[in-house]
């Protein structure tokens, strides 16, 4: 018996707009997770190191917050589904492998490479003035990189998202920069203390800037008179 041939035919023009529309609708929900584990992180982190809060160095919500971001930078490739080598990267941004090492630090600890070990401090910075006078500028996240040295975390954190933002062609605006207070100096230099903000605190690190001229500041010994208040509970 002859077997008649079944033709069919089927209709592809819905198959390239449902690709479309998949295609946008994953740009769209990798731009809001940049900007919701990036970019709203780092502006968060920006406004509280303004707040004259005394905290641990190695263990408090600045910490917390600052790991997170390192660990969000350290796997953004993966997000953006970006096939980019480390060391291609590396060549095009430098302190992404400074990021690297920091969020790796932050998630594992003490590194097998040494010379990759990258905690995240907090320092209490003041500005002091030519008569004794003190002004609270920032608490500074340091990254102390094995290799590199220390380095200021919102500086190198924020230069590697604007490379991510521009490398990627992601649509936002990514014009900030690293907050600094320019309030009146007092004759203290003066924290607080908020468990809030720190649940455990046995020690905290000041340090102490100049004016050397043309708004440059520069590390400073001093002696100063220090106030700590204590919020209660």
């Amino acid at each position: 018996m002859a077997r008649r041939a079944i033709s069919a035919s089927v209709d592809t023009s819905n198959f390239h707009d449902y690709k479309r529309q998949w295609l946008i609708k994953w740009v769209l929900e990798v731009n809001k997770r940049f900007v919701n584990d990036l970019l709203k992180p780092w502006v968060d982190l920006n406004k509280l190191l303004l707040v004259s809060y005394a905290v641990q160095p190695g263990l408090s919500e600045i910490t917390r917050a600052a790991g997170s971001i390192a660990v969000a930078l350290r796997h953004v490739n993966e997000q953006l589904d970006d096939k980019t080598s480390n060391k291609e990267l590396d060549a095009l941004c430098p302190l992404i492998s400074v990021m690297r090492d920091a969020g790796d630090f932050y998630k594992h600890g003490r590194l097998d490479k040494t010379s990759r070990n990258c905690p995240i401090v907090v320092k209490s910075a003041f500005e002091i003035d030519t008569v004794g006078g003190f002004r609270f500028l920032r608490n500074i996240v340091y990254l102390q990189h094995a290799t590199y040295g220390d380095m200021d975390f919102m500086q190198v954190s924020r230069d590697v998202i604007k490379f991510w933002v521009d490398y990627k062609k992601i649509d936002v605006v990514w014009d900030v920069v690293v907050g600094v207070n320019n309030g009146s100096f007092l004759p203290k230099a003066f924290l607080t203390f908020d468990q809030r903000y720190c649940a455990n605190m046995h020690e905290f690190t000041l340090c102490f800037f100049k004016d050397v001229g043309g708004g440059v500041l520069e590390p400073s010994d001093t002696d100063f008179n220090f106030e700590l208040k204590i919020l209660p509970v």
